[in-house]
């Protein structure tokens, strides 16, 4: 059986459930770029929309990226443990890969700016 109280709240589930799809979707800024920074410094940018396998120099390691399909990963590290190599593919607008022993952050970027997004800043140096 049911009430009047079960209906209205089958539909404010949906009203808020369609509101939270279309607010995403406004929000939503497409991922162009990758950003590679070593040692809190960009080093290159590189764009999502080219196929493309880069290294990047850092010092005494070398980190190989891979761009494939408009995402993006750490194809090969010279870390201990491999957990930026681990981490998988990135492709959304803020996300990133971080390599700590390397110092290296790789992270998805647009120019178009994102309101709703947050950044935060690793400092590698402790005497910043």
């Amino acid at each position: 059986m049911k009430t009047k109280a079960d209906r209205l709240l089958v539909v404010l589930v949906i009203f808020l459930f369609i509101s939270l799809v279309w607010f995403h979707e406004k929000t939503f800024v497409p991922a162009e770029k990758v950003s590679l920074f070593y040692n809190g410094n960009v080093v290159k940018d590189l764009p999502l929309s080219k196929d493309q396998v880069s290294s990047i120099n850092l010092g005494n390691n070398t980190v190989k990226i891979e761009i494939k399909g408009g995402k993006a990963r750490i194809l090969e590290s010279h870390c201990k443990r491999q957990v930026c190599k681990h981490a998988g593919w990135i492709k959304r607008v803020n996300e990133s890969i971080i390599c700590v022993p390397n110092k290296f952050v790789m992270e998805v970027n647009s120019s178009k700016r994102n309101d709703g997004a947050y950044k935060i800043k690793f400092g590698f140096n402790s005497r910043e």
